[in-house]
């Protein structure tokens, strides 16, 4: 069973970052049966660079992958870990964009917010029409009174016109 630490600022040398740093120990972690890492201590500081050594097999990757997907004791809440694979299949996508699709949290955020903005859009396309709507009825009642049909009330020929036609249908 591991067990968490809680070393304050970092370490001796003064690179860390307090409570951004991971700290594990007695960490166990095997794989198809076989045991990789065995009561063993797991001390990572904001800041600093570390590489993994070892020959394949010996759990790097899986370690890593772990420490991402949180199943490693000891990573702070507010600390993310992206893990991207070491082979990833050829595409048209750089460097940059397999780093950052790599990144499944922000991925998936912006996928909803791809979702909400055609929400907002669609939404915004109907009160437009509804608006559109709001202002041809205002306009037909507002000049309902005056030309096609309005039962006369003007003053020039074509009001007569259209007034004596009226009368005359009536």
């Amino acid at each position: 069973m591991a067990a968490l630490e809680d070393t304050g600022s970092g370490d001796a040398l003064g690179a860390g970052g307090g409570g951004r740093d991971i700290h594990c120990t007695g960490y166990s972690m095997g794989f198809g049966g076989r045991d990789l890492l065995k009561d063993a201590e797991v001390h990572v500081c904001m800041g600093r660079r570390y590489g993994l050594i070892g020959p394949n097999g010996y759990g790097k990757s899986t370690l890593l992958r772990r420490l991402a997907l949180g199943q490693v004791p000891g990573v702070p809440e507010m600390v993310r870990i992206v893990y991207i694979d070491q082979e990833v299949p050829a595409s048209d996508m750089s460097v940059l964009e397999t780093v950052l699709r790599a990144d499944a949290e922000r991925t998936a955020l912006l996928e909803e917010e791809e979702r909400l903005q055609k929400l907002l859009d669609e939404a915004g396309e109907e009160l437009d029409a509804r608006e559109q709507e709001r202002k041809r009825a205002a306009e037909e009642a507002a000049g309902g009174g005056k030309g096609k049909g309005g039962g006369g009330g003007g003053d020039g020929e074509e009001g007569e016109e259209e007034g004596t036609a009226v009368k005359g249908g009536t």
